[in-house]
């Protein structure tokens, strides 16, 4: 039986919805989750030194960008469900909505040959891990994950598996607000860089999820807009992968610089933020922010900002970067 709270947490959840759907845009000066402009709160002088690491320890055997003869792996997949009471649990992490997020993973990362398998869902009441989780994220000092929100250290701590091979991912309501979809602290080259980086691994890694990006949200006007896609461009950066525009060491805005290391990725220098009324994918229509550099702005990339009607794709050169970089970094065989 529903407890007789049920409609006063749902209206008030329903307003925080408001909220999504009023805040969910980007201006023209606001290219990504965090302030700093790298990847979903990650700094770039963390790329810098990541991508340094990776191409000194890759090696002859993850070389090879044309050898696209992948082994299938199968990543297990950890969710921790987090409310401040039960009935809010009861409505946030619904078991169809967990479903639904498997499958649309399972269909994003299918041409990765990546499988995944559903290991276990937790659900804790905690309200200090609900209420304060990303509490202070633009404020912190972005090259030190260790020194993150003590709250969100403590939760990963509690509930994560402590196993680099397999994804942590913490469902909250994310204090910065709505707008924030998602984030993970560092790129996994970052626990290779320092040995005591990889002690605390259980305090830093993981992905952060807004509990409103799960699909099949009680709201149908939320439901709308967030379709699962949100996780599987965060589980890109669990994996390595950085966003299509921002150009590593550059801010958003340059058509500078490294990029996402990435050669088949067309130069973009700003998240897309022109499309964000689209419904159907025939209104996807892609800008070009770097008009004298050939190739339009990756508007169905997971790894851009876009409608998530809109995402459904990697590229082949994003794939063979993710399996090299779980190869390396995450202990799953690329061949």
């Amino acid at each position: 039986m529903r407890s007789s709270l049920f409609p006063f947490i749902l209206a008030a959840l329903a307003l925080h919805v408001a909220k999504v759907n009023s805040a969910f845009t980007f201006g023209k000066h606001d290219h990504s989750h965090s302030s700093y402009g790298g990847s979903c709160g990650i700094h770039p002088t963390q790329i810098a030194s990541t991508e340094e690491h990776f191409q000194k320890h890759k090696g002859n055997r993850l070389s090879d960008s044309h050898n696209t003869d992948y082994a299938w792996a199968t990543i297990a997949i950890n969710f921790h469900i987090v409310g401040s009471n039960q009935t809010v649990l009861d409505i946030i992490g619904r078991d169809e909505r967990i479903e639904a997020q498997m499958k649309v993973l399972d269909e994003a990362y299918a041409p990765a040959r990546i499988q995944w398998k559903l290991a276990n869902v937790t659900r804790t009441i905690n309200e200090t891990w609900w209420a304060k989780t990303g509490e202070g994220l633009f404020d912190e000092d972005p090259t030190r994950p260790l020194d993150a929100n003590p709250s969100e250290r403590e939760m990963k701590e509690s509930l994560s598996a402590r196993d680099s091979s397999v994804l942590d991912v913490f469902v909250v309501d994310l204090v910065p607000g709505p707008s924030l979809g998602g984030y993970v602290r560092t790129l996994p080259g970052w626990y290779a860089d320092d040995p005591k980086h990889e002690l605390e691994r259980d305090q830093v890694d993981g992905v952060i999820l807004n509990w409103n990006a799960l699909p099949l949200h009680p709201q149908p006007s939320a439901a709308e807009i967030f379709t699962g896609k949100v996780l599987v461009h965060e589980v890109g950066h669990w994996m390595g992968l950085l966003h299509t525009f921002g150009h590593g060491h550059e801010a958003p805005g340059s058509c500078e610089g490294p990029g996402d290391y990435v050669d088949d990725t067309p130069t973009q220098a700003y998240a897309t933020h022109g499309q964000l009324t689209a419904k159907t994918l025939e209104q996807c229509i892609p800008q070009d922010s770097c008009p004298d550099i050939p190739g339009l702005d990756s508007i169905n990339n997971y790894m851009d900002y876009a409608p998530e009607v809109c995402q459904h794709e990697f590229t082949p050169g994003q794939i063979w970067r993710l399996r090299a970089l779980l190869d390396l970094y995450r202990q799953i065989p690329a061949y």
